[in-house]
């Protein structure tokens, strides 16, 4: 039987969450889809809570193992293996909302759009708050020409079109042969990012399929991560800019759907960027060829006109960052914490 979606997980010590991501995705119309769980070298249990759906639903469920090489390699392996019609992504921390699912199969059944997006749902688990994010101003279920399509008319910052919303054709992301950077976080953003050139068509489906859960214990969006990870997110910001330059595109839609993703990179690596003590010369030569690059673009952020990055910026020497990080620790102490 064909299968309409491949829907892969991404798990790396996920044992505490795995269980109820792998059960929202058992339906009535299980046949049609395709899940490819893909283990990154995890050390918990993982693999045999995996397996033992895989041996239940053989046909629809699969388990790959293979060794520890960060998000990006677990989407390449799944990509190879896909065998839906169209491609997207669940973190192994995160769910589908109950039943939601089979509606989201039941309407891709008659869809043949590029990109389809549907709504999510954000948990914030420390404040106990919830949130819908969906898309603004559309005709559910319309099959839109994407070339006339601005998503930040659409979606405050562009929330409502991200990895957790978006569904790929499978020949798409293949045609453009996608193949994201192994050894870093934050990649989803280039998953996003580079098959839009490819995209003709998109429909948006009134669904609240994902279950986002802002918090978790190992995501990479903690405060801790994004400390931490600074050389991951500059080296992913290289990564978008460097294709956005080889690869120029034509009209303001196009150009503003790009900077939407963009612009979301930006704001992670400033946030980083002011979480650390200070900047190496080594340091400072990677993110100088992204501001670069960055400028090139006419890519800016509204925290590079605050007064504490401003005349880092204009000035582009590592004296004036460390000073500016001195200031910005100064005056924003529970920022760093």
């Amino acid at each position: 039987m064909d299968k309409i979606v491949s829907v892969v997980v991404p798990t790396y010590n996920m044992e505490k969450y795995l269980v109820r991501c792998l059960d929202s995705l058992i339906i009535s119309d299980i046949d049609l889809i395709d899940v490819i769980v893909v283990n990154d070298g995890s050390t918990d249990s993982s693999h045999d809570i995996a397996m033992s759906y895989a041996e239940r639903y053989p046909d629809s469920i699969r388990v790959i193992d293979k060794p520890n090489g960060h998000y990006g390699t677990t989407i390449n392996t799944a990509l190879a293996e896909a065998r839906g019609k169209y491609f997207r992504i669940l973190d192994a921390d995160d769910y589908f909302v109950d039943g939601k699912l089979q509606v989201f199969v039941d309407a891709l059944k008659n869809c043949d759009a590029d990109l389809v997006t549907t709504n999510k749902i954000e948990e914030d688990i420390i404040r106990h708050e919830l949130k819908q994010v969906k898309a603004e101003d559309v005709v559910f279920g319309k099959e839109y020409d994407f070339a006339s399509f601005e998503i930040l008319k659409h979606s405050e910052r562009g929330e409502a079109f991200n990895m957790h919303t978006m569904t790929y054709k499978t020949s798409l992301l293949r045609e453009k042969h996608l193949e994201l950077p192994g050894g870093v976080c934050y990649t989803d953003m280039i998953y996003c990012l580079v098959p839009l050139d490819a995209v003709k068509t998109l429909t948006v489906f009134d669904i609240d399929l994902y279950h986002y859960n802002i918090g978790n214990e190992g995501s990479s969006t903690t405060r801790a991560c994004i400390k931490r990870n600074f050389d991951h997110i500059v080296k992913v910001m290289s990564y978008m800019c460097t294709y956005c330059l080889c690869n120029p595109v034509d009209g303001t839609v196009m150009q503003s759907n790009r900077r939407r993703y963009l612009n979301e990179a930006t704001a992670i690596m400033l946030e980083s960027l002011l979480k650390q003590r200070y900047v190496s010369k080594q340091g400072f030569q990677k993110i100088n060829e992204v501001t670069k690059q960055m400028k090139a673009l006419g890519v800016t952020h509204r925290r590079l006109n605050k007064y504490y990055l401003k005349h880092w910026y204009k000035r582009n020497r590592r004296s004036v960052l460390n000073a500016s990080l001195i200031v910005y620790k100064i005056t924003h102490p529970l920022k760093n914490k």
